[in-house]
């Protein structure tokens, strides 16, 4: 009977962890595999935030280009602006979500098939994360109009996805 300490790397056994316990999860085999599907998944994901990111403010376009262009952690660039890297880690994890939305796609590949007030409320408020009021102001329409915009930019998303 072999002990739990020992490594078993015959026919895609486990192979023990740091505390010496078995590490059930993935076979020893496997994982260069997992590692380098993971790493072409990550390279995917920065290839689109990157081609999204000009979408943004230029200031939130700078902080995406810092971390998936120049490979700059959150703490990195926190120290350059003087902020807390919570703050930045939570920034950057707010522009992902909005960059990563059916919405921000939509706007992106429609920027020049959609009427100018539908754009402009579809990325403020899609892409730069703003409320429909702020938007609908800075846009000059009524917020019942945006609202309308939003509408059909979700209904056009929905459809495409």
């Amino acid at each position: 009977m072999r002990s739990i300490n020992e490594r078993v790397t015959a026919e895609g056994a486990m192979e023990p962890d740091a505390e010496g316990s078995p590490n059930r999860s993935t076979p020893r085999t496997a994982r260069p595999a997992l590692e380098s599907a993971l790493k072409l998944r990550r390279r995917a994901g920065a290839a689109v935030m990157l081609d999204r990111a000009h979408l943004l403010d230029p200031a939130d376009q700078r902080l995406i280009e810092a971390i998936y262009s120049r490979g700059q952690s959150a703490a990195a660039v926190a120290r350059l602006l003087g902020q807390p890297s919570r703050k930045v880690n939570a920034r950057v994890h707010r522009l992902v979500k909005l960059l990563c939305s059916p919405e921000c796609a939509l706007v992106q590949a429609m920027k020049t098939r959609m009427p100018q007030a539908r754009r402009e409320i579809a990325r403020a408020c899609f892409v730069q994360g703003m409320s429909i009021r702020a938007a609908s102001l800075r846009v000059g329409i009524t917020f019942y109009a945006a609202r309308q915009h939003l509408a059909a930019v979700r209904a056009l998303a929905e459809a495409a996805a």
